[in-house]
Formats: structure tokens, C-alpha cells, sequence
């Protein structure tokens, strides 16, 4: 019984390696570096943040729909357009949300939080400095 318990651990575990091998093998897809904050090896722009990667990943996906549904140029521009609103709304949505928990913080906790947040910044080497968490007014 221990033997095929090792053996499926092994089996694991090479499955794991092999998986791995392969992700890192995997190359990001390219930004448009007149629309890229985002610091890229070999580049000279810098970081946008989350956004960044979200659009990329949606371009990303209507790139792909394209290549199965071969999608018309006014469905792309449709889709791009539905992206854009979904983003949008989205990041409406992180802001009511990230209020909604400040709110809820006392100011020492939101101080800590503030520090926190920076700190990550920093460590990420994304130096910009966060956007308030007021509500527009």
C-alpha cells in the first residue's frame, strides 16, 4: 500500500513540475505601448496597475472569439464597447466597496490600512500613489 501511495505522490509531483515548466515557457501578450503605462523587460514605460491587466485580458479573449466565431468588425466593436462598460462599472464598483469598508474602519485602522497599502505598493514597484478613497463629489 506505501509503495503506491509514494508512487502516486511521485507521479504528483512530476505532473506538477512538468505544468510549471511549462507556464513559465508561456510569454505575456504584448501591450500597445501608446496606451501602456506597464514597465515591460526590454521597455521604457511604466505601470498602470490592475487595469492594465484586465484590459489585456480582454483583448486577449475577443482575439480568441475572433479566431473561433470569426467575429465581424462591428461585433468587435460591439464586444469592445460591452468590455469597456463592464470595466467601467467595475471599477464603480471597487470604489463603493473600498468606501464601504473605510467607513466601517476607525481612523487608526484606516491609517494602518493606508501604510499597509502603500507599503505593498512599494514592494510591487508600483510608486504611484493610491487614489483617494473619498467619494466623488
Amino acid at each position: 500500500m506505501r509503495k503506491f501511495v509514494t508512487i502516486g505522490l511521485l507521479g504528483l509531483a512530476l505532473v506538477t513540475a512538468a505544468t510549471a515548466q511549462e507556464h513559465k515557457k508561456r510569454k505575456p501578450a504584448a501591450c500597445d505601448s501608446t496606451q501602456c503605462s506597464r514597465p515591460h523587460p526590454g521597455s521604457n514605460h511604466a505601470h498602470m496597475g490592475g487595469a492594465h491587466a484586465a484590459e489585456m485580458r480582454m483583448e486577449r479573449q475577443l482575439e480568441h472569439m475572433d479566431s473561433i466565431l470569426n467575429l465581424s468588425d462591428e461585433q468587435e466593436a460591439q464586444i469592445r464597447e460591452l468590455n469597456r462598460v463592464h470595466r467601467e462599472a467595475i471599477q464603480s464598483l471597487n470604489q463603493e466597496h473600498k468606501m464601504a469598508i473605510k467607513a466601517l474602519l476607525t481612523p487608526e485602522q484606516q491609517a494602518i490600512m493606508k501604510a499597509q497599502r502603500e507599503a505593498m505598493r512599494q514592494q510591487r514597484g508600483n510608486v504611484m500613489p493610491e487614489a483617494p478613497m473619498e467619494s466623488p463629489e
